[in-house]
């Protein structure tokens, strides 16, 4: 089943990328629409597309004036989000190397503070995806994405629901259409049922890219649910063991 954008969304991000393009900075699918690349057929609604854009705050209200000549506009509380002329919704996140090594952005009029924990990876390790011939946007892997849920949910728990959806949906079919659920370093973890196998190599995978301080983060993730009686439970101890062979 392929990933369901109306012709109208694709234009805007064909337009949002050709004038990222403009200012030779990358232009990066993240969050709802990047889950349905790789799972299409899970029931997961969205009428945002989340991207991120590698500006730092000074060249982004460049950017932003560009948006508003062409018509796009601000929503004039969630500094973030912009709707454009054909009505497509954005939240749009800058992340500039100077903001990559604040780990955060404080947006200026609210003070409202996002974390970018994690982002360095965002865009070491985007994958282009066709959504039309002749057009590719660039996207974050199923690791990078369930490296990100988590850092977001563990930021705000209470208000970010739907990323501990995508983390157990992550969780459930990591790598599920490779061979690798079959190969010796899953063999190598003695788990005690196969289908603990995507969980495994979530956490294998993501311990080869974590920093320290993002590696903090996924054990108190672990922690949190380590102690529950449930099969969430089971694929989170398979993650954490995969995890720890870092």
């Amino acid at each position: 089943m392929p990933l369901e954008l109306t012709q109208g969304q694709i234009d805007d991000i064909r337009e949002i990328q050709d004038l990222c393009a403009g200012f030779k900075v990358d232009f990066v699918i993240i969050g709802a629409i990047a889950f349905k690349l790789y799972f299409p057929d899970e029931d997961r609604f969205t009428e945002d597309i989340d991207a991120t854009i590698a500006l730092d705050l000074d060249k982004f209200w460049e950017f932003t004036r560009t948006l508003e000549e062409s018509g796009w506009k601000r929503d004039p509380i969630q500094e973030q989000r912009w709707r454009s002329r054909r009505r497509s919704i954005f939240d749009i996140l800058p992340a500039g190397p100077e903001l990559r090594r604040a780990k955060e952005i404080i947006w200026p009029k609210s003070q409202f503070a996002m974390s970018l924990v994690g982002f360095d990876h965002v865009f070491e390790k985007a994958i282009s995806h066709r959504l039309a011939p002749n057009f590719s946007v660039k996207a974050i892997p199923p690791v990078v994405l369930a490296l990100t849920k988590i850092i977001s949910f563990m930021d705000a728990p209470y208000r970010r629901p739907k990323d501990l959806t995508d983390i157990r949906s992550i969780l459930d079919r990591y790598d599920e259409d490779s061979d690798r659920i079959f190969e010796d370093e899953v063999f190598a973890g003695r788990l005690s049922d196969i289908s603990l196998a995507n969980a495994f190599l979530l956490g294998l995978d993501l311990g080869q890219i974590c920093s320290a301080e993002e590696f903090g983060i996924v054990q108190n993730f672990v922690r949190r649910f380590d102690e529950e009686e449930d099969q969430f439970a089971s694929k989170v101890a398979a993650f954490e063991k995969g995890l720890l062979q870092k």
